[in-house]
C-alpha cells in the first residue's frame, strides 16, 4: 500500500513539470514543444549569463541557442534561434523588441522566442503557435510584417572548394560542446 501511495504521489508531482524535471514554462519546455512543429538542432543551453543585444546588456535567467537546419528558406542562409527567459515582462519586451529588427522576435510573460528570420513568415507563424500553447499566455510580436531590407539575412551561402560553411560548422560541432553561430555563411574577400 505504502508503494502504491508513493507511486501516486510521485506521479501528481510531476503534472507540476513537463516531462518530469522539466519546468513548465521554462526555456527547455519551449523547446520541446517547438521540436513537434519541425527538426531543431539544439546548439547550447545557458542558465544565468548576460547576453548582448543591440548594445545593451541584458540579464537571462534560461537562453537555449538552436538552428532550423531543414526549414525552406527565402535566402540561402542560416540565423541562429534563441528561447530566453528574463526576470521581467519589461526586460523581455523591451529586448524581443530590439531583436525583432533581425529576427522573428515574439514574447509571452517572461519568455521570448526569436526565429531565423530567412524562413518563410508562415513557417515561423506555426512555431509561434507552439509558443503561445505551451506558454499558455498571449503572444506579442516584435518584428515589422516584411521581411526587413538586411544586408545580413540575404548572404548566399557559396562553396569554396567544394565545402559549405555548415560543413564545417557541424564538424566543429562534434568537436567542440555548446558552439553556436548567429549566421553560417563564407564570403569571398573577407578574412
Amino acid at each position: 500500500m505504502k508503494k502504491v501511495i508513493a507511486f501516486v504521489l510521485a506521479a501528481v508531482m510531476c503534472l507540476g513539470f513537463v516531462g518530469c524535471g522539466e519546468k513548465a514554462g521554462s526555456a527547455k519546455s519551449v523547446y520541446n514543444s517547438l521540436k513537434k512543429v519541425g527538426k531543431l538542432s539544439l546548439e547550447a543551453e545557458y542558465q544565468n549569463v548576460e547576453v548582448e543585444h543591440i548594445s545593451d546588456k541584458a540579464p537571462v535567467l534560461e537562453q537555449i541557442v538552436f538552428r532550423m537546419p531543414e526549414e525552406e528558406r527565402e535566402v540561402n542562409a542560416e540565423h541562429a534561434c534563441y528561447i530566453e527567459t528574463y526576470p521581467s515582462v519589461e526586460e523581455a519586451e523591451k529586448n524581443a523588441h530590439k531583436l525583432g529588427i533581425a529576427w522573428y522576435a515574439y514574447s509571452s510573460g517572461s519568455t521570448v522566442l526569436s526565429i531565423d528570420r530567412a524562413i518563410k513568415k508562415e513557417t515561423a507563424e506555426k512555431y509561434a503557435k507552439a509558443f503561445q500553447k505551451v506558454t499558455d499566455g498571449e503572444v506579442k510580436r516584435h518584428h515589422e510584417e516584411e521581411r526587413p531590407n538586411n544586408k545580413y539575412l540575404d548572404v548566399d551561402i557559396k562553396k569554396v572548394d567544394g565545402i559549405q560553411p555548415k560543413e564545417i560548422y557541424d564538424a566543429f560541432k562534434k568537436k567542440i560542446e555548446n558552439i553556436e553561430f548567429n549566421l553560417v555563411t563564407y564570403e569571398i574577400g573577407i578574412e
